[in-house]
């Protein structure tokens, strides 16, 4: 009988200290799992999941008008820099690979459009940019021999 009731008692026992520690246990395990809200780096992220998409596109710019206005409109700024070496990358793929709905697609081609052209070209192309104007050289607006000489086409290469 003494053993039946050690035993009883002893359940009783893990069953309360268990009751008390599963929650505990998830909501520590929730404190850790949690991303930080107020990390850019977390909405890049969130970029590769369709369901946070345009959600994700959404804070980054959020991200982006804040720090400029912190800044105060300086796009020279660490800050700024910092922030875009962190999310144009991942931003440009975003709106290349496609799948956007319309509003979601305007708002993410603002934001691109917002960033000085220099970051959103180095994003757009694998190549180095190049110091001379070889678009001008090919422009309709060059069509005949005469246009091309004066636009010096040949100093150009």
């Amino acid at each position: 009988m003494k053993t039946a009731h050690t035993l009883v008692w002893t359940l009783r026992f893990l069953s309360a200290a268990a009751s008390v520690a599963a929650p505990l246990a998830l909501v520590g395990a929730a404190v850790v799992a949690c991303d930080d809200e107020s990390d850019p780096k977390t909405w890049v992220k969130r970029l590769d999941d369709p369901a946070q998409k345009s959600k994700a596109i959404e804070r980054i710019s959020q991200f982006y008008d804040d720090d400029m206005t912190k800044a105060g409109n300086n796009a020279d700024d660490p800050s700024i820099k910092a922030l875009l070496d962190t999310v144009v990358e991942p931003m440009t793929k975003t709106y290349v690979a496609g799948g956007l709905d319309d509003k979601t697609r305007i708002d993410l081609m603002k934001f691109l459009g917002e960033i000085s052209e220099t970051q959103a070209a180095e994003a757009r192309s694998p190549f180095p940019g190049i110091d001379r104007p070889v678009a001008r050289i090919v422009s309709p607006e060059y069509a005949s021999a005469a246009q091309r000489d004066a636009a010096d086409e040949f100093g150009q290469v």
